[in-house]
Parts: C-alpha cells; sequence; structure tokens
C-alpha cells in the first residue's frame, strides 16, 4: 500500500494518536504501508526532513527513506546565510535537511527504492537506486502546487522514463493525481485523474536478470506519437508493443523510436549475429500486488 508525500503532514512518529491509526491499519490490512510524512532529524536544534516511513504488516516501523534531493526555493533556500535579503521569503519555505542514505526497503517478495517527489526526474539517482538493489520503483509526491495544468502530466511522463530506462516496475502515488502503475516498457498500466479520490491498483513483476545498468544509461531518441517513451531497439533485445502488434494483439503501425546507447553507432542496424544486449529477454508478467 502506497500513500504519497506528506499523506500525513505532520510529525508522525512523534504523535501517538496517528502514529496508532496507521500501525493499525497496516495490521488490519495484513500488508506493509508506505506513508509519507515530515520526520523530526536526529540531533539539535529542531530540524525537519521529508520522509518515506514504511510500517510492516504486524504495524512495526520497518525503514524510512529521507529525502536527499530537495527542492532549492521550495524545501530550503540556497547559501542562506548569503542571501541575507530573501529572509522574509524564507520565513515562508521549510527549512528542511536533506538525508544521508539511500534506504532499499524490503517486503515479502521484493526489495524497492522510494523516490520523493521531483527525485525521480533524476535518471542518476533512480539508476543508483537499482544498482543497490532496488527490484522495482517507488514514487510518491505532492502535485497539488501544480493545479489543473499540464505539469502532472509531465511528471507523471518523467517518471515513466526511469522505469523504461531500469527496466523496473514503478508505482506511483500523488495526493491530487496522477498516481498511476508504470511497466519497464515505460507504458502508463492503470492511473487516476487530477483532483479525484481514488485507489490505483495493479501487478507488479520482479526483473529475472539485472538491468543493464552501465554508467550514463541510454539517451532518448525520440517519444511515441501519445508522450510516452519508446522501447529497446539494441540487438535482440524487447521491442515496444506498439512496434507490429499491441499487447492486446491488435495490429498497429510503427510508432516507437528507438534508444540509443552510449557508445552505440547511429543509422545503423545491428547485426543479428551479434551478442544478445544484457536487457535482452522478457520483460518479468505482472503478478498480484498492491
Amino acid at each position: 500500500i502506497v500513500w504519497p508525500e506528506t499523506a500525513a503532514p505532520l510529525l508522525l512518529r512523534h504523535d501517538p494518536v496517528r502514529l496508532a491509526y496507521v500501525r493499525a491499519l497496516a495490521q488490519s490490512l495484513g500488508r506493509p504501508v508506505l506513508v509519507g510524512a515530515p520526520d523530526r532529524a536526529a540531533g539539535e536544534p529542531i530540524r525537519l526532513q521529508n520522509s518515506a516511513m514504511l510500517f510492516g504488516p504486524d504495524g512495526r516501523l520497518l525503514a524510512k527513506y529521507d529525502k536527499m534531493h530537495l527542492v532549492p526555493f521550495g524545501e530550503y533556500v540556497p547559501l542562506k546565510p548569503l542571501l541575507f535579503f530573501v529572509d522574509k521569503v524564507a520565513t515562508g519555505i521549510g527549512d528542511f535537511v536533506p538525508g544521508e542514505t539511500r534506504t532499499i526497503f524490503r517486503v515479502p517478495g521484493g526489495t524497492f527504492a522510494a523516490s520523493i517527489c521531483f527525485e525521480v526526474i533524476f535518471p542518476a539517482e533512480v539508476r543508483a537506486a537499482v544498482a543497490g538493489g532496488a527490484e522495482f520503483l517507488v514514487n510518491i509526491t505532492n502535485d497539488a502546487w501544480f493545479g489543473r495544468s499540464a505539469a502532472p502530466a509531465q511528471h507523471l511522463r518523467m517518471a515513466a522514463f526511469r522505469a523504461l530506462e531500469t527496466r523496473r516496475y514503478l508505482a506511483r502515488a500523488a495526493n491530487t493525481g496522477i498516481s498511476a502503475a508504470v511497466d519497464p516498457y515505460g507504458r502508463v498500466l492503470r492511473s487516476t485523474g487530477l483532483f479525484s479520490r481514488r485507489t490505483c491498483g495493479s501487478g507488479i513483476g520482479l526483473p529475472r536478470r539485472p538491468a543493464w545498468r552501465q554508467p550514463g544509461g541510454c539517451s532518448a531518441r525520440g517519444l511515441r506519437s501519445d508522450g510516452q517513451p519508446g522501447g529497446e531497439r539494441r540487438d535482440g533485445g524487447p521491442r515496444h508493443p506498439a512496434e507490429g502488434r499491441g499487447p492486446a494483439g491488435e495490429a498497429r503501425g510503427s510508432a516507437g523510436l528507438p534508444l540509443t546507447c552510449r557508445g552505440s553507432r547511429r543509422g545503423r542496424e545491428p547485426s543479428r549475429s551479434r551478442a544478445r544486449h544484457p536487457t535482452s529477454g522478457r520483460i518479468p508478467r505482472p503478478r498480484s500486488a498492491s
């Protein structure tokens, strides 16, 4: 169960009543619950962190991740001692401190890494989480700032690229939308609308072999006509279902464009006799999970 960023807009661990509610919920459902909430950093003076907390089926707090890449002028003021002229603005800005370590959460059946809000737009950070052992990805976010605009959809499309680049399923929870499930091809399997109270459930699959994680990853040469990422076109690798026949078996035209990995030759289709790309093979099929 995944709740969005700041789903509990308070110091959850220091609020006995609401903490008891979350624990009781996890126990009643018998499933892990990931909750976004601010937390107090260790030490004095009091400092806040933007966190994702995982509660186990028994209600215990199993682990938490503190956001490492904060939003400048949103969660903190860069060079605050030098920018004395923005004191009045800084008063209304959250004075958060970044986390120091990346967390790999463990749940029955797999491991995952959580990114908070705009952390998901940075490929290197998500790639590092996968290199650290994450078998699927979770993104929790608060996109209420954007209102009814194109920004929530753009944020989701950026997250979809992280799933494609790392060949991982991604679950996304946004407090005002768009919550979604994304497969390793970058396809949005299910999603919610904006400002609607919905539950978005989907199955996920886990990788059967390590994904290609060469430094630098892949750079996209194009997008599908609907704005979603194209598929892998390397030697024998999985192709996007938009090429040839779609996932439901319907005939479709070629709408996907290839990715070019660094070091590959542009303008040439690799010979079929060459060694298969490390990401070749079947993408894991979804299995029932929340």
